[in-house]
């Protein structure tokens, strides 16, 4: 684990030793900095690792889930706004796979597991989490037939499970409850109770809601001359605009939203093969709430 300054200069590494080596999927930082990671221990042993850091790079815990009878994946995290950290993934037993969440308190506790109920293991892959302030978790990821999201409440309780989409690549939930998804061919809205609210049939990569449930996409195609581009929905699914980008970029992979409505996204550039021995650098855009693009910075790893 590494931590830059503003100006990218590494202040702190921090390695976290394990007789087993552990492959990290999740990355959370709360309020007061304190970092949490999750992840695998192993590449088959079934084990949940979860590690928190002050901001100064001390460790304050390490916690292990593992159950005997079942293999647990993590795939990605979530903080909500009283620190509480979720760790989410896939299950699997002997004939059958699902979704599961852990959740811990602040102090490492482990306040509750969600695990599949009876019939509802039938996922393949379980992709990413989303956590709204109130504490509301939603996961997606897809089948053998299809995308399969799932709601539950701050105490755990199931509060909905839907099967729709196709190859779903992204999530993430407003204030409200509503959750939206994204993937191959389609961008969806659920309402709380997990009822469709609307559907397009334009996918991405990633997916961001403002406080005013304006949801933004980033997306690989297909668009104008098959470029990449960014796109605007109105709360209603209205396409509000779309910017297209140079077809250089590969396709935005994160998209955020800040607390004054700027919107950041980011995705790959490739480079001209004679420019550098380095084949892509990351390339980051900010728009205002117009689609104005406000500045493009790149950065090689």
């Amino acid at each position: 684990l590494n931590k830059y300054s503003p100006q990218g200069d590494t202040i702190w590494t921090r390695r976290y030793d394990n007789v087993i080596p552990a492959y990290y999927s999740g990355l959370a930082i709360d309020s007061s900095g304190n970092i949490y990671l999750c992840g695998s221990m192993g590449k088959f042993d079934g084990e949940i690792i979860t590690v928190k850091y002050d901001s100064n790079g001390s460790l304050i815990w390490s916690r292990n889930f593992s159950n005997n009878n079942r293999k647990y994946t993590a795939s990605s995290s979530g903080i909500d706004v009283e620190g509480n950290f979720y760790v989410g993934g896939l299950v699997t037993t002997a004939s059958t796979s699902g979704y599961f969440v852990l959740k811990y308190a602040p102090s490492g506790a482990l306040l509750w597991k969600a695990e599949p109920l009876i019939g509802e293991m039938s996922a393949n892959t379980a992709g990413p989490l989303a956590v709204n302030k109130n504490g509301d978790i939603v996961i997606t990821g897809y089948t053998g037939s299809g995308g399969q999201t799932k709601m539950w409440d701050t105490n755990g309780n199931k509060k909905w499970l839907i099967f729709d989409g196709e190859s779903p690549q992204a999530v993430t939930i407003d204030d409200s409850g509503n959750a939206y998804v994204t993937g191959l061919y389609f961008t969806s809205k659920y309402a709380v109770n997990g009822t469709v609210a609307w559907t397009e049939s334009e996918g991405g990569f990633s997916i961001a809601v403002d406080p005013e449930h304006k949801v933004y996409v980033g997306v690989a195609g297909p668009g104008p001359e098959y470029m990449y581009h960014l796109r605007k929905y109105d709360s209603d699914g209205t396409l509000d605009w779309m910017r297209t980008l140079p077809e250089e970029i590969s396709g935005f992979y994160a998209v955020k939203v800040d607390n004054c409505g700027y919107i950041y996204a980011a995705g790959l550039e490739t480079l001209p093969s004679a420019s550098t021995d380095k084949y892509s650098q990351t390339s980051t855009y900010r728009y205002d709430q117009t689609g104005q693009a406000l500045w493009h910075v790149s950065f090689i790893p």
